[in-house]
């Protein structure tokens, strides 16, 4: 395991299905993106679960696409991921957000307690029409 102190034991991945697993189409689903079911492949060896986090409600065909594209996954925008020994254990009830030990997905800042930071990462790559915003 590559994780050092994981909340969940198997630890989770919750990834971004539109632009991170599948090129971003919507609302079709898009082809794999090279490398994505080899990577996901890998953390499922490394001894992971993964749970897809999307903002289709389409599960089903969603389900069925990853399937034929021999993608793996534990669970699709559920927690059921998270065994119900670690759901006692924090009390955790479930929620609308995927629980999970790292998110992987394309639109993400990472925050490392430093709000500043952030802002600053949020200035050096938002962009809008090939413009940057100009904040201050």
């Amino acid at each position: 395991m590559l994780f050092k102190n994981p909340l969940y034991d198997p630890p989770i991945i919750a990834v971004d299905l539109d632009g991170t697993i599948i090129h971003n189409e919507y609302p079709d689903l898009g082809e794999p993106i090279e490398g994505a079911r080899e990577a996901l492949n890998t953390l499922k060896a490394y001894g992971y679960k993964i749970a897809i986090w999307t903002c289709r409600t389409n599960e089903e065909d969603v389900r069925e696409h990853l399937m034929k594209h021999d993608i793996p996954f534990d669970a699709i925008n559920d927690n059921s991921a998270i065994t119900n020994e670690d759901m006692e254990k924090y009390g955790f009830d479930d929620s609308r957000k995927i629980g999970a030990d790292l998110y992987i997905e394309d639109k993400g800042l990472t925050f490392n307690g430093d709000w500043d930071e952030v802002l600053q990462k949020f200035k050096e790559s938002w962009y809008n029409d090939g413009q940057k915003h100009n904040i201050s």
